[in-house]
């Protein structure tokens, strides 16, 4: 998914909501929802690499450097 243009389309359609408050609007705004813009989403070669991204942290930082310990 690309996220500035869902955060554009959000943007965009919420302030046309005739009850915000209703869960089935709520949910036709998920990301995964099919009212969004096929544009919007991630093509499937896309999903399919995203898919198989390790999770692995990106950064390894030694947690003693969160010690409150100054020496």
């Amino acid at each position: 998914m690309n996220p500035r243009k869902y955060l554009e389309w959000l943007l965009t359609e919420m302030p046309n909501a005739a009850d915000p408050d209703d869960p089935t609007y709520l949910d036709s705004l998920m990301p995964w929802s099919d009212s969004v813009p096929e544009e919007i989403k991630l093509k499937p070669a896309a999903a399919a690499e995203a898919a198989r991204m390790t999770d692995d942290p990106i950064i390894d930082i030694d947690p003693s450097a969160f010690s409150d310990d100054e020496k």
